[in-house]
């Protein structure tokens, strides 16, 4: 119960604290009892405001286990340090370096190791420093090891201190620039990766998958089929294969993005001129397309668009892809894959659209141990027809996320989709250019993640509780509606008065006064003459432990059917708990049907008793009450209110207190007081008749007369 309530970071903290002691060599008997001080930098509070949402539902250790000053102090507690004990929570300053500080523990290292920094033979030649390389860190830290060092006036001065980090190292590639070009592939790739698995952690499930050119290894991936090492290697071997390929490449290679249809780009490509020297390498949309070929007819296809007012961007890159260029790096290709014995996996449930063909890809599997690849190097990426695809077979879908170094393709997956459905659709990118990546991931994340209208209704609930039913929830609708309710024996006072076999039952009257109570939520403001609560079965009964803890309710009303003609709504009840853990189903207690009788509420609703029987025989009240305690009946306070009874065999009458104060139209408890007079009716007080404690569990019908509420 306890842990449950503890901060994950207090536990990760706790956990991290004692392999540190475990690694400085000392046992936990060694340090106990020492002047040991704790800091602890607090930052975030999202597992208090997690377990802060649902209030009805609080773990008895909530206050000790998420509040943030007591983070340092449970490590203390935990190995009884006597030290200060305390929290900064002051964002990344919590960590925030002291050049004072940082001077005193350089000179304090130097004494225990027996070493005087002010001679020259004692101090070091180099000082490897931490290095950010900004105008506001540098010089502080250059002006720390200065003053340390040379700062006294006996610091001997003979020799150069040369200081270094190894962020200054690496600094740009500039001439080994030709390898960056060559690990780009598989980088981006290994982000792609990166951004599928924490999307996976995160819970988020893809319909349907889909890759442009080299992403299809991303996505070949993301649906299961393939390795993260061997997507790693495919990435990186298609990267080698085409920037150092053995083989002469004859012609200069470029490709060149366009704004027009593929109609319109295949007219042009039948020109003469530029006849099998550049091609269609990518359909990305009915207004995008991609064209790829020898550098010379690329540059005057570009022109000639121009003058026709059409968009076009020269890509970044000195190879035609997804071009006839391609095939003289296949071979290579094909050897390192074979090298590579890629396993392939069954097609999960997760749809993956090829943009090689623009078909479903679930029956491969032998091709994506290499021939699919070659053909995803050398064929025109139809993204377009894969786009159309998925959104006919596994559509509509919720939104698109694409897993990228940037949005590369959100406009002409918009426009695709737009195309068929005529309308917008969501697009989230994860990453974007010119964006701090991790800001960008966090606002992705939060464009997929959605509150539920349970989570947007909650801080905006106005209503107060209903004493039975608890709050009506938001996917309520004209068919059915539906309340959720904590309930606590200690919160509700005439709840401990119904206790059977020493054990407090909601009592089953409680049950059909919540069916009541509810028809009347339903009818809202209409006059309501009469209310009739049939079939009632009661098939379990709802128990509260010794402990109180609250047991969560959830009261239904279904199939809900209003009839003008007659000025009649019907319908079903349902009534459920979780009796156990809040993670279990929910237990079905009690169901039945209902009918509402609209109309002014009369008196007359219901036909008068019938006129007073004979032979009844008086019954003390105080003797009912003592033979259903022997029956283990523990009725008290409001469950114990019968007067004036009298009985004869089958038949029993009495007087029930009125109350003008009451919330509801009917008590529970005086609901309950006409059940116990059944008792009544059977057996007199210790006549032997009745040797055992009943419960109510079928009842044909009751009608309750709303005219009760002005009596």
């Amino acid at each position: 119960m306890e842990v449950q309530a503890i901060d994950p970071q207090v536990r990760m903290l706790l956990e991290t604290v004692y392999k540190a002691v475990e690694d400085s060599g000392h046992t936990l008997g060694q340090i106990q009892g020492s002047d040991t001080a704790v800091y602890s930098g607090v930052l975030m509070h999202n597992y208090k405001h997690i377990t802060s949402r649902d209030l009805q539902f609080l773990n008895k250790y909530h206050a000790t286990g998420v509040t943030p000053s007591l983070m340092a102090n449970r490590i203390s507690y935990f190995f009884n340090w006597h030290g200060p004990s305390m929290i900064a929570d002051t964002a990344c300053s919590a960590s925030l370096p002291s050049h004072k500080a940082q001077i005193a523990l350089i000179r304090d290292c130097y004494a225990r190791a027996s070493l005087d920094i002010n001679k020259q033979a004692d101090r070091p030649q180099f000082f490897e420093a931490h290095g950010t390389g900004t105008t506001a860190g540098d010089p502080i830290e250059a002006e720390v090891i200065s003053k340390t060092f040379f700062g006294n006036a006996e610091a001997e001065t003979v020799g150069p201190l040369y200081v270094g980090g190894i962020k200054t190292v690496i600094g740009h590639t500039e001439g080994t620039a030709g390898l960056a070009g060559l690990i780009k592939v598989p980088l981006t790739l290994s982000v792609q990766i990166l951004l599928v698995d924490i999307l996976e952690a995160a819970g988020v499930r893809f319909t349907a998958i889909m890759g442009h050119s080299s992403g299809e290894i991303a996505a070949a991936y993301a649906a299961k089929r393939i390795s993260a090492d061997d997507a790693i290697c495919m990435s990186y071997y298609r990267g080698l294969s085409v920037a150092f390929s053995t083989q002469h490449q004859v012609r200069d290679g470029a490709m060149l993005a366009v704004g027009t249809s593929q109609d319109d780009m295949e007219e042009l490509l039948e020109e003469p001129e530029f006849k099998d020297r550049a091609w269609i390498a990518a359909v990305n949309s009915s207004a995008s397309i991609t064209i790829s070929g020898d550098s010379d007819p690329i540059h005057q296809i570009q022109a000639v668009l121009q003058d026709e007012k059409k968009f076009t961007r020269r890509l970044k890159v000195d190879r035609a892809y997804h071009s006839p260029h391609m095939l003289s790096y296949s071979s290579e290709y094909t050897a390192y894959q074979k090298n590579m014995s890629i396993q392939v996996n069954p097609a999960s449930r997760t749809e993956w659209f090829s943009s090689v063909s623009g078909e479903h890809n679930s029956a491969l599997h032998d091709e994506l141990k290499g021939p699919y690849w070659i053909g995803n190097l050398i064929n025109p990426v139809l993204f377009k027809q894969a786009v159309e695809k998925a959104w006919s077979d596994s559509g509509p879908f919720d939104m698109a996320v694409e897993i990228g170094p940037h949005a590369a393709l959100k406009a002409p997956v918009q426009q695709v989709i737009q195309d068929i459905t005529g309308r917008g659709f969501p697009y989230v990118a994860l990453l974007q250019q010119g964006m701090n990546d991790l800001e960008s991931l966090a606002d992705g994340m939060g464009s997929i993640a959605s509150h539920s209208r349970y989570v947007r209704a909650f801080p905006h609930r106005s209503d107060k509780a209903h004493e039975l039913l608890g709050h009506l929830t938001p996917d309520s609708s004209d068919r059915e509606m539906r309340w959720r309710h904590s309930i606590c024996p200690k919160e509700v006072p005439w709840l401990s008065g119904h206790r059977v076999q020493g054990q407090t039952i909601y009592t089953g009257a409680a049950f059909i006064v919540t069916v009541v109570e509810a028809c009347l939520k339903l009818t809202g403001e209409q006059p309501v003459s009469l209310i009739e609560v049939l079939d009632i079965v009661m098939g379990q009964a709802l128990t509260f432990d010794e402990d109180d803890a609250p047991v969560e309710v959830v009261f239904t009303l279904s199939d809900i059917e209003k009839q003008q003609e007659s000025s009649c709504i019907m319908g079903t009840f349902n009534c459920s708990a979780a009796k156990g853990k809040l993670d279990t189903l929910l237990d079905s207690l009690a169901h039945g049907q209902f009918r509402i009788l609209l109309g002014t509420a009369l008196s007359t609703a219901l036909p008068e008793g019938s006129s007073q029987p004979t032979s009844l025989v008086d019954v003390d009240s105080e003797d009912l009450y003592a033979s259903l305690d022997h029956l283990n009946y523990e009725f008290s306070g409001p469950f114990r209110v019968l007067s004036g009874l009298r009985r004869k065999p089958g038949l029993s009458t009495g007087f029930l207190p009125g109350d003008n104060t009451l919330s509801m139209l009917v008590h529970p408890a005086m609901l309950d007081a006409l059940f116990q007079s059944i008792v009544l009716a059977a057996s007199a007080p210790n006549d032997g008749r009745v040797c055992a404690a009943h419960i109510p569990n079928h009842i044909d019908a009751i009608r309750v007369n709303s005219h009760l509420r002005d009596a």
